[in-house]
């Protein structure tokens, strides 16, 4: 990792800028996930981590049937690599 990327993230680190799992401030830079939380405060509606955010592709089967999709055309889409 380059200097000058160790260096933003410690400052947003010990700006409190990054939130890990569970809305707690880093209080260093964090190892695993994390990410930036908005530059501000709000007294009544606080900034906090709820879940993290889905894998690419984790919810596709559930859209497409949404859409109107059967199993056997999201099948067919996957084996053309459509999606």
């Amino acid at each position: 990792m380059a200097q000058a990327t160790r260096l933003r993230q410690n400052t947003a680190a010990y700006a409190g800028l990054v939130l890990r799992a569970g809305g707690a401030p880093a209080p260093q830079v964090i190892v695993g996930w994390a990410t930036c939380c908005p530059p501000y405060e709000l007294s009544r509606t606080p900034s906090e981590i709820r879940t993290a955010t889905p894998e690419c592709g984790e919810h596709t089967d559930e859209v497409m049937h949404e859409l109107g999709y059967s199993d056997g055309e999201i099948a067919d889409l996957r084996k053309r690599i459509v999606i």
